[in-house]
C-alpha cells in the first residue's frame, strides 16, 4: 500500500523538478481561478483550474484573499497555520494540446493530470477542486488504482477548456473495464499468430481468467486509451526484473490502435506514458516484439528511439 504524505503540494512536485517557480493568474473569478505556474525560463511547470467553494471561502478569509490576489493555494493556507489536505479524485495521461505545448515549451504528446479536492481546516472542510496538469518532464509512478471513472468527466472539462481535437485520456485498466478491454485486445489478438479465436464473444470468455490475472500481477502494467465511452488503444506491457541487464526490464507484449485512430500520435502517447512508468518503477530498459521489416513498423518504432537487438524465438508448450 502507497503512503500518502498529504502535506506534500502540488507546487512541491514541481519545484522537485523545475526548481523556482512563480505564480501567474490567467482567469479570476468569485467562484473560479486559472494559474500558471512559470519556471526560470519563462515556461509552465504546471496549470491548474480551480473552483471554489464559496460557503468555505468565505470562513477563510485572509488565506483566500492571498489565493486571489495570485498566491499558491496550499501555501497560503500553510503560511497562516490553517491545516490543510489534498485528496486526489483521479490522476490520468492527457494530450498535451498546442495551447499546453506552447505554455510547457514542449512539443510531447501526454502530460499527466491530476484531480484534486483540496480541505482546509481542522474539519477538512471542502474549499476547493483544482484540475492540475503537469509538464511532460514531470512523471507520477503509477496511475491511480482507485475513482478513475472521474477522469472522464475531467478530460471533458478539459476538451472544452482547450477546444482539443484529441477528445481522449490514457488511464490504468481497472476490474470493471476487463470485457471492454478484451473486446479491444481482441481485434489485434485474433491472428492466428496469438490467441486466434475468431469470435469476440467467445475470446472474451476464454480469455477473461487471465485478464484478471493480469489485473492483479503487480508486474503488469495495463493502459488503455478512452475516447468518450469507447477504447480506441491499449498497451500491455511487464516490468520484471531481469539478470541480463542487471535490474528492471519492461517488456511491451501487445500495442495496438484502432485504425481509424492512427497516424495521430496515440501511439507514442502510448508509448511514452509506458515509458515513464517504467522508469519511474525503475526500469533500465523497454524491450518488444515486433516486424522491424516492414516499412510502417520500422517507421514507428525508429522514431521512438527502438533498434533492433535481437529476434525471438518461441515454442508452444500446449
Amino acid at each position: 500500500m502507497e503512503t500518502r504524505d498529504f502535506n506534500a503540494l502540488g507546487t512541491d512536485v514541481v519545484r522537485t523538478t523545475f526548481g523556482d517557480i512563480t505564480p501567474r493568474i490567467t482567469k479570476i473569478s468569485d467562484d473560479e481561478r486559472t494559474c500558471v505556474t512559470l519556471r526560470s525560463n519563462g515556461y509552465a511547470g504546471s496549470y491548474s483550474i480551480t473552483k471554489f467553494n464559496p460557503e468555505v471561502a468565505e470562513r477563510f478569509t485572509e488565506a483566500h484573499k492571498a489565493v486571489k490576489d495570485g498566491e499558491f493555494i496550499g501555501e497560503s493556507f500553510r503560511s497562516i497555520g490553517v491545516p490543510f489536505e489534498r485528496e486526489e479524485n483521479c490522476t490520468f495521461i492527457y494530450p498535451t494540446v498546442s495551447k499546453l505545448q506552447e505554455l510547457f515549451g514542449t512539443n510531447e504528446v501526454p502530460c499527466f493530470v491530476k484531480e484534486v479536492k483540496l480541505k482546509v481546516g481542522v474539519d477538512k472542510e471542502h474549499y476547493a477542486t483544482t484540475i492540475e496538469l503537469y509538464s511532460p518532464p514531470i512523471s507520477f509512478g503509477k496511475l491511480e488504482e482507485t475513482c478513475i471513472d472521474g477522469a472522464s468527466a475531467v478530460a471533458d472539462i478539459l476538451d472544452n477548456h482547450f477546444s482539443s481535437s484529441h477528445h481522449y485520456f490514457i488511464k490504468k485498466v481497472q476490474k470493471r473495464d476487463l470485457e471492454k478491454y478484451l473486446q479491444i485486445a481482441h481485434e489485434f489478438l485474433k491472428k492466428p499468430m496469438h490467441v486466434g479465436i475468431s469470435d469476440k464473444e467467445l475470446f472474451v470468455r476464454e480469455t477473461l481468467n487471465t485478464g484478471i490475472d493480469l489485473i492483479n500481477d503487480s508486474n503488469t502494467v495495463l493502459l488503455v486509451a478512452q475516447e468518450h465511452d469507447d477504447f480506441i488503444g491499449y498497451i500491455a506491457t511487464n516490468i520484471h526484473p531481469a539478470l541480463h541487464i542487471n535490474g528492471k526490464e519492461g517488456m511491451v507484449r501487445e500495442l495496438y490502435i484502432k485504425e481509424e485512430k492512427r497516424r495521430k500520435g496515440l501511439g507514442s502517447a502510448l508509448i511514452k506514458s509506458i515509458e515513464r512508468i517504467a522508469l519511474a518503477q525503475g526500469a533500465k530498459r523497454i524491450s518488444l516484439a515486433t516486424d522491424m521489416g516492414n516499412p510502417s513498423q520500422h517507421s514507428f518504432y525508429s522514431s521512438q528511439g527502438y533498434f533492433r537487438r535481437c529476434d525471438f524465438i518461441t515454442k508452444k508448450l500446449r
